[in-house]
């Protein structure tokens, strides 16, 4: 310390002063780049964490006594949705921004999965298990816990429910026993539904829509049987691969701006990547190296954490 002071004292107060600045602009910088939410391992057991999209400031979310998964958050940035506890047996939780202050969404519902909140806020799209607990139906509620209704009439079996960027529309995959399975696209009230794609799904589907909500990016075989990310137009046209290589990838979440796409390799691993394409850099990044948990049953996209307003 004595040493410090004396180095300290030596310097010109205008070293100081640039010194100070260059903290403050780093400090600023961190929090403008861009985070992502995903569940790891980091922290002992299963729990969420945000990074930003350059691996800088990465931060635990949750303090869960059950592993915490598939999470999503509210576009205001206030609070964020996430599942708690084991494969097939998970039940919604929605919590402040900080992680604390967790409630169960719905209460006595059979097992949950793949939340997604809303663009506009009011509603929360989910999956909850049929009888049978082998097969999904997709749910809307409010996020009071409130206004639970069922999609099930115009999409049977189906899961991993995306909204489209003015909330207007619901993709999702279904897949009865003994089909092809089908990602569809329907008003949220379940409406004029619509085929996109057929056939040829397996798992890992996930899909999600462009920020100008024009496109579908989904999970699917390659024609070497591996599971990359491809891009549709809306009439099931344009199909254009959008990753390669010798790892599966899938879990895509588009940035709201539309400027980066982030996914993960090797889905339903439980030491999988955090990845991130650029597109105005027209590049592909690794963040995290075999952090991300993504066990099937429990796997989800990343979730953008909304920028502060």
């Amino acid at each position: 310390m004595a040493c410090f002071l004396s180095v300290q004292k030596r310097l010109p107060l205008i070293v100081w002063i640039a010194v100070a600045a260059a903290i403050y602009v780093a400090a600023a910088r961190g929090e403008e780049v861009p985070r992502v939410t995903v569940a790891t391992h980091r922290f002992g057991g299963v729990q969420l964490m945000t990074v930003g999209i350059d691996g800088s400031n990465p931060r635990q979310l949750t303090d869960d006594p059950e592993d915490a998964t598939q999470p999503t958050w509210c576009p205001d940035g206030s609070k964020f949705a996430y599942v708690a506890g084991p494969v097939r047996n998970g039940k919604i939780k929605i919590a402040d921004a900080d992680g604390k202050n967790a409630r169960v969404l719905l209460e006595g519902g059979a097992p949950q999965r793949v939340p997604q909140w809303s663009p506009d806020g009011k509603q929360i799209a989910f999956a909850m298990a049929q009888s049978d607990g082998r097969l999904y139906d997709v749910y809307l509620i409010n996020p009071d816990g409130t206004g639970l209704a069922s999609l099930a009439q115009a999409a049977p079996a189906a899961v991993d429910p995306g909204w489209s960027p003015d909330s207007k529309k619901i993709a999702c995959v279904s897949h009865p026993a003994n089909t092809p399975g089908w990602i569809w696209v329907m008003n949220a009230d379940g409406s004029q539904r619509e085929t996109v794609v057929t056939g040829n799904l397996n798992v890992a589907v996930y899909p999600t829509w462009t920020s100008d909500g024009k496109q579908i990016t989904y999970g699917a075989p390659d024609d070497k049987k591996q599971v990359q990310l491809i891009q549709v137009n809306l009439d099931g046209s344009g199909t254009t691969t959008l990753t390669h290589g010798p790892k599966p990838h899938s879990y895509a979440a588009w940035s709201p701006d539309g400027q980066y796409l982030a996914y993960i390799s090797d889905p339903g691993g439980h030491s999988s990547d955090l990845c991130i394409y650029d597109v105005l850099a027209d590049e592909h990044h690794v963040v995290l190296k075999g952090e991300v948990f993504e066990e099937l049953h429990r796997d989800a996209r990343p979730s953008w954490v909304p920028k502060k307003r």
